[in-house]
């Protein structure tokens, strides 16, 4: 009974956190494109090493 209750909660945390990496990917899908019809090739690429060296700055946190 009590590993049922185990199980059941790891299968929520799980479900939970596969549905947020799911937000997380359609946010950065999104972000992606408005970046892409709003930039240049050149910009992008400038924009693109800033998100490498500084995730935190990129995502303007």
């Amino acid at each position: 009974m009590e590993h049922d209750k185990i199980r059941q909660k790891q299968m929520e945390e799980m479900q939970k956190r596969q549905l947020e990496e799911q937000k997380q990917v359609e946010v950065e899908t999104q972000i992606a494109s408005t970046i892409r019809s709003l930039l240049t090739e050149e910009a992008r690429q400038r924009l693109n090493n800033v998100k490498i060296v500084n995730k935190e700055l990129y995502l303007c946190k």
